[in-house]
């Protein structure tokens, strides 16, 4: 396949005309819905310079995080969670400094973020990690900043080129928030609304301003051993770079890293010199730019085992972290026939074979036995603490739960549900069929903010003041018909409730979820435009009003007179 553009806003326009059906067949297996990868012309081409390198996604859900040893752990606490994700209402959360990993081989598929991450993280591997036995902290600093520069880059700049926004948000650089109508516009590029599109100029004119000045800070660190501060709009990239290197600089100084890299990896893999890392980078964003792009989806699929055992390596070196001291020696025996089967694999000796981790069982002995068993729970298979993972975060989904059996997550796991994107929660209780967790899963959905609600909204005196206003419903109304054996199961109060469909409204006024069953008349009022015919309503509007449903607004006051 070959991904050719000319980078000039004529150029990316043309792109969007073309339809490219082998988009789906070449991208399908890199661990993502492929629609992912081509919200953008930017967006294909950064997923070819990935996955080229054998960069891929596994369920973010699937991969038990190997617990680091204290020696190991970030220099600043990151959150309370210690160094391993942790479920929170169905949401596996990582901290912000240790969620990501710039040496790691490949790549977390999180279905609770937006597809224009995909095209990012393979971006990072495309420009590589550096790494160096006597690197000093200065060196890893600047090189963190240096591998995240192209990505950022490409999120900014590139991928927004002629790419579809909302009326809000069309045109607007440096766009920070989570939008969900932009969200729902992140189609296969060549089926966006032209009319929707943002202007090419804008976006391919930031993206090389914001090369242009980050690799130039970069340079002039490196020239001086100093730090080079450059703030645009909310970004900080010297700050972000410092929170890399506080949180990773233990980790990729201990004993198992250094073993991991001189063992497992080649020379292609990383890089042990900074000005050969900006050098990289700065080639990965001319080939981005303009360069003609070949994707071979079967060289990239050898090189992706290649990664895999990589990641399956270090991930049995951290385990060794665990021996009991006096006893390393006797550990790295009854690990050596994997390590050898990991190296040959790395080489391209031979296929990777799992089975040979059964020889792992001897290491128990010496580390404990939970900690062996995750060594293959790296994401791509659902094995015990896999498994085990998922049931807990579907325990922790709902308030009212369900009790999930170990047989039935093992299904849900290999359901297409589980391989799509959005929140837990939603996600299985589709899986299951059962009411009473979609109703809660729909409760806790997005969107759950209106900011000018939150600042604005005031509440009259009486309806007739409304006519001196505007009144609209919360920007977090959701409408939907429910049977009344879920909404009682869930909702307290509602035990008595009359068997039947009734229809729900659900805001989240400040973080707070509001819920109102809906006779004919609100219905009426909260789908349709606000008028003064509605003023008859009046115990209804006062209600509405009252408890957040409907907002209203006095923008502008008259002057007295």
């Amino acid at each position: 396949m070959i991904l050719d553009i000319q980078p000039t806003p004529e150029g990316v326009l043309a792109a969007c005309k073309h339809t490219r059906p082998d988009f789906r067949l070449a991208f399908q297996d890199l661990g993502a819905p492929w629609q992912n990868f081509v919200i953008s012309p930017y967006a294909a081409r950064a997923t070819v310079l990935g996955a080229s390198c054998g960069k891929r996604f596994y369920p973010h859900e699937l991969r038990v995080r190997i617990p680091m040893m204290q020696e190991l752990n970030p220099e600043t606490a990151v959150w309370e969670g210690g160094t391993v994700p942790m479920w929170d209402q169905g949401v596996l959360e990582e901290p912000k400094y240790f969620s990501f990993f710039q040496d790691q081989p490949h790549a977390a598929f999180n279905p609770n973020h937006r597809a224009q991450w995909r095209a990012h993280e393979l971006l990072h591997g495309a420009v590589g990690f550096f790494w160096h036995p006597e690197m000093t902290r200065f060196e890893f600093y600047v090189t963190a900043r240096i591998n995240e520069m192209l990505p950022v880059v490409h999120w900014y700049g590139f991928d927004e080129a002629g790419k579809a926004r909302c009326d809000a948000h069309r045109n607007q650089t440096f766009i920070r928030e989570y939008c969900p109508e932009c969200e729902s516009l992140a189609v296969p590029y060549w089926e966006q609304d032209a009319s929707k599109r943002n202007q090419t100029d804008i976006f391919l004119e930031l993206a090389e301003e914001m090369m242009h000045a980050e690799s130039g800070a970069c340079l002039q660190e490196i020239e001086s051993g100093r730090m080079v501060q450059r703030r645009q709009a909310h970004l900080d990239p010297s700050s972000d770079a410092i929170g890399y290197l506080r949180g990773h600089w233990p980790r990729v100084t201990a004993w198992s890293f250094g073993a991991w890299v001189e063992r497992f990896l080649t020379p292609r893999d990383y890089v042990q010199d900074a000005s050969e890392l900006l050098a990289r980078s700065q080639a990965v964003y001319e080939m981005l730019r303009a360069g003609e792009l070949r994707f071979d989806a079967d060289s990239a699929g050898v090189l992706a085992e290649k990664r895999r055992a990589q990641d399956l390596a270090y991930r049995l070196l951290l385990t060794l972290e665990w021996v009991t001291p006096g006893q390393e020696a006797e550990a790295e025996d009854a690990a050596e026939a994997v390590f050898a089967h990991l190296e040959d694999v790395v080489h391209a000796e031979s296929g990777l074979d799992l089975g040979h981790f059964e020889a792992l069982e001897d290491l128990k002995a010496f580390v404990p036995a939970e900690l062996v068993d995750m060594v293959l729970s790296d994401g791509f298979i659902p094995n015990g603490p896999a498994v085990q993972q998922v049931r807990a975060g579907v325990l922790s989904a709902y308030q009212v739960p369900h009790e999930v059996k170990d047989e039935e997550c093992e299904e849900f796991v290999a359901s297409e549900e589980f391989g799509a994107e959005g929140r837990l929660d939603a996600r299985f209780a589709k899986f299951s069929g059962l009411e009473f967790l979609e109703f809660q899963a729909w409760l806790n959905s997005e969107p759950r903010q209106d900011v000018e609600s939150d600042e604005f909204s005031i509440l009259p005196e009486d309806v007739s003041e409304l006519q001196l206003g505007d009144v609209r419903p919360h920007q977090t109304l959701l409408l939907r018909e429910f049977h009344s054996a879920a909404i009682s199961r869930v909702l307290e109060g509602f035990d008595e409730l009359e068997e039947g469909q009734y229809w729900v409204a659900r805001v989240v006024v400040r973080g707070d979820v509001r819920v109102m069953l809906l006779d004919e008349t609100l219905h009426h009022i909260l789908t349709h435009t606000f008028t003064d015919d509605f003023l008859e309503f009046e115990d209804e509007l006062m209600e509405l009003l009252d408890e957040g449903f409907l907002v209203y607004t006095r923008p502008v006051f008259p002057n007295p007179q």
